[in-house]
């Protein structure tokens, strides 16, 4: 009995050892190109948007953003940890922005 129940322990404590597998997620990224062009489709569109009513014009430029970052720009994976994205191991180009950051 001994025999097993010190088999069980050291089944239970050796798993702790294994690695586990680094999760990744993919997140909008505009480059300095990308960026420009997003800026021009939301200051383009902006009239053509508001529809002259109550609608807040802040909802409607937030949509616009998400309209365009998802259009223009590109998907990048991101290594994550418990909070969030792993800076430590992931890196921005100096250009690069993530555009739910602005």
């Amino acid at each position: 009995m001994k025999k097993c129940i010190i088999l069980i322990i050291g089944v239970f404590t050796s798993c702790e050892n294994i690695k586990k597998e680094e999760e990744y997620s993919p997140f909008w990224v505009c480059n300095c190109e990308e960026k420009k062009k997003l800026e021009l489709f939301i200051s383009s569109s902006i009239k053509n948007a508001n529809n002259m009513s109550d609608e807040e014009m802040e909802d409607v430029i937030q949509q616009l953003h998400t309209i365009g970052y998802k259009s223009i720009c590109h998907q990048k994976l991101f290594i994550m940890k418990n909070v969030g994205i792993d800076w430590n191991k992931n890196k921005l180009d100096s250009c690069e922005i993530i555009p739910s950051q602005w």
